[in-house]
């Protein structure tokens, strides 16, 4: 076998291990850039409610840098996907009912809503679940340094952010949403939506800063709420949130007002020291501190009003 024929073995088995279809080489199919360039990414161009895209594949918007592209060649990711897989589940497993294990309890072909999803979500989420169809929703392409898989990806305003969601009634398996509420103009307005947008069965993953977090002491990477300079307000009203969703006809099945899954609790108190004179947050500080807050509830009827 030539070099050439090596090559295009190496993509098509990286290919069916990521979960996507693959064209032959120098041809695309529906969905998938050819693997054997290095980019292994979809295709399907972001609805931009606020502008049109920069470009053919719908990266970013006019003025926006165009999104960084994989280059890894399909060997190394060939020898990497069972190593992330690994990582995946063993961070579901230790991370009990953080969005890890959400995600991987979901069925592999669910319709996921992550509302907020910078930093590599669409990525992470379709790599955990290849098989399932993937919306998103942001105000801004949000450190999206790897391969963004998304099946739809829309951009919008802070203003019409709100009004993206209203589009979906009763349209996913699971909507999500990790540390997006606090920064949201309007969070009634964002949170009603988000349980319309969930179907009859489905699910909704909430997480945010703890009250509490606003008489945590000030670190690098955010261990006060008034950290990120983004965050507006308050915190977000926890026993307010649960409330909602039982007049909207959701059963809670998870909520934690502190987080603080045990491994990790520890990793934070042996590190503790070390986080306190570099005044930076490290793995397990907010554990330690019980930093996130989280609910999980499901969608058993409709809203009561």
């Amino acid at each position: 076998m030539d070099a050439q024929g090596r090559h295009r073995t190496a993509a098509r088995v990286v290919a069916r291990r990521c979960g996507c279809s693959l064209g032959d080489p120098g041809t695309t199919r529906p969905g998938y850039q050819c693997c054997l360039d290095g980019l292994h990414r979809r295709r399907d161009r972001v609805v931009d409610l606020s502008g049109p895209p920069q470009d053919r594949f719908g990266r970013g918007r006019p003025g926006q840098p165009s999104e960084p592209v994989d280059t890894l060649s399909p060997i190394t990711q060939l020898i990497k996907c069972p190593a992330m897989q690994f990582s995946c589940y063993l961070k579901g497993l230790l991370r009990p009912n953080g969005k890890t294990h959400f995600m991987l309890r979901l069925d592999s072909r669910a319709s996921i809503l992550d509302v907020g999803c910078g930093n590599n979500s669409p990525f992470q989420v379709k790599y955990i679940l290849p098989g399932s169809t993937y919306t998103g929703v942001d105000v801004g392409d949000y450190n999206q340094t790897k391969p963004n898989k998304a099946d739809r990806y829309i951009i919008t305003s802070p203003a019409g952010f709100t009004d993206a969601l209203r589009q979906f009634h009763e349209e996913f398996d699971a909507v999500v949403s990790s540390h997006n509420i606090e920064h949201c103009d309007d969070r009634e307005g964002t949170f009603n939506a988000m349980l319309r947008a969930t179907k009859l069965g489905g699910k909704v993953y909430v997480s945010f800063p703890c009250a509490a977090s606003v008489r945590f002491p000030p670190r690098a990477g955010t261990l006060n709420y008034y950290d990120d300079s983004t965050h507006k307000n308050m915190p977000p009203d926890f026993d307010g949130m649960v409330e909602v969703l039982g007049r909207s006809g959701f059963r809670i099945e998870h909520a934690a007002r502190h987080h603080r899954p045990a491994l990790f609790w520890l990793l934070g108190l042996l590190v503790e020291p070390v986080s306190r004179w570099r005044k930076r947050v490290m793995r397990g500080t907010w554990e330690l501190y019980g930093f996130e807050s989280i609910i999980i509830a499901k969608k058993i009827g409709r809203d009561a009003a």
